[in-house]
């Protein structure tokens, strides 16, 4: 009797157990696809995101190195037109500038021959002054005079230069130079204009 007793006791302990297990493992089944799952593709786009603002975060510091060499540049930039403002040719100073260039040919010891200052060009915020002269000299006359007005505070560039065989003046060279000068526009730059 006492075997049948165990026997029933085991049957309705497995019965109960069924009774438990069935909800246990529907909850679980039910905490995997609702709560597990979605959850885990959270932590994922997580995990994403803080990895991508660690990447920003790392490259942060080459953008303020980029950042301050930018700024640095700029800097430079500001003062190089600081200075070029300083020493750029105001229109109304053109004659001096003019004299400037004959006595620095007169101390080159090159004879100039012709001067022939061309129509202003506006560009902007600059102007071009062409100049074309001829002078002639030995070579090394003509080289002391090119030298000398490259040393000029005023930005002035050497557009052509043409050189005739020595022997037909005489033993000298004869030099054609077209001179372009950079003046300043006062009536587009936020400098005052103190030509009139």
């Amino acid at each position: 009797m006492q075997a049948t007793n165990m026997h029933a006791t085991e049957i309705k302990l497995n019965r109960g157990s069924w009774l438990v297990t069935i909800p246990l493992v529907a909850i679980a089944v039910i905490h995997i696809v609702f709560v597990f799952f979605p959850g885990r593709n959270v932590i994922t786009q997580l995990r994403t995101e803080i990895e991508s603002r660690q990447l920003y975060i790392s490259n942060a510091d080459g953008v303020s190195a980029a950042l301050a060499a930018a700024q640095q540049e700029l800097l430079d930039a500001r003062t190089y037109i600081d200075n070029w403002q300083r020493t750029a040719l105001m229109v109304h100073r053109l004659p001096v500038l003019y004299g400037n260039i004959n006595d620095l040919s007169n101390r080159a010891g090159t004879a100039t021959t012709r001067f022939e200052p061309q129509m202003l060009v506006e560009l902007g915020l600059i102007r071009q002054i062409p100049i074309h002269m001829t002078c002639t000299g030995t070579f090394a006359q003509i080289h002391e005079f090119i030298r000398s007005l490259e040393s000029l505070p005023q930005t002035i560039w050497i557009d052509s230069l043409q050189f005739n065989k020595p022997g037909q003046n005489g033993g000298n060279i004869l030099c054609e130079i077209d001179l372009v000068v950079f003046s300043d526009n006062p009536k587009i730059s936020n400098y005052a204009d103190i030509s009139k």
